[in-house]
């Protein structure tokens, strides 16, 4: 069978590494920072998918949950860090070798969401994507123990999907 046909409906693993870019403008503003301010380090994120596709007012999806990381490095005199393992509860919506992912969960200290789009191509069981990811905070608290309120920042995303 070619990639297009085979069936996608068992368990999903996607494996993937992010280089992300911190673009809250209003948190420079509000700290007189600049954009060179915050120094990302590489992500990586694992999430599982269940393998039942569900359907809610004609739209179908599958419940799934990730595990990654994230951090920022303050490269003014604090040395303050934004850093941490999430925990997200996901609703994925496949698309060919594409998949649309929505999520809520926590980021170290506060509670967030994500909203992910990744395309690729299909080799059998394996999906290789590139994509882009939207990560919110909704109160962010960095190491040295001060509320940078809400915060968020992009993610290029390469992705290696398998399915069982």
């Amino acid at each position: 069978k070619s990639a297009g046909q085979i069936e996608r409906s068992g368990w999903s693993v996607d494996i993937s590494g992010a280089a992300a870019r911190l673009v809250n403008y209003t948190l420079w503003k509000e700290y007189g920072l600049d954009e060179s301010s915050w120094e990302p380090n590489m992500q990586g994120k694992i999430s599982i998918e269940a393998p039942y596709m569900l359907n809610l007012l004609g739209l179908r999806f599958r419940v799934g949950a990730e595990v990654g990381t994230f951090g920022f490095i303050d490269l003014t005199s604090r040395g303050a860090e934004l850093k941490g393992v999430s925990a997200i509860l996901l609703a994925s919506i496949p698309a060919g070798p594409g998949k649309i992912k929505m999520g809520t969960g926590v980021f170290g200290k506060s509670m967030g969401f994500v909203f992910e789009a990744t395309y690729g191509i299909a080799l059998g069981s394996l999906d290789l994507r590139l994509g882009l990811r939207s990560t919110e905070l909704i109160s962010a608290i960095d190491d040295k123990d001060r509320s940078l309120g809400h915060l968020g920042w992009m993610d290029g995303l390469i992705v290696l999907g398998v399915n069982f």
